[in-house]
């Protein structure tokens, strides 16, 4: 999904991390070291 790649994308570039990347989700870690996962929404 472009929106998750998008967001992984962004994460990068503010310091953090790709930890796991999906087709529909990505893992992603912030400059401190807190991990959540975001995932595209389905159905639109």
């Amino acid at each position: 999904m472009p929106d998750v790649t998008a967001c992984a994308r962004e994460a990068e570039r503010h310091g953090g991390s790709v930890l796991a990347k999906g087709a529909d989700e990505v893992v992603l870690r912030d400059p401190d070291g807190a991990q959540f996962t975001v995932t595209a929404r389905r159905g639109r």
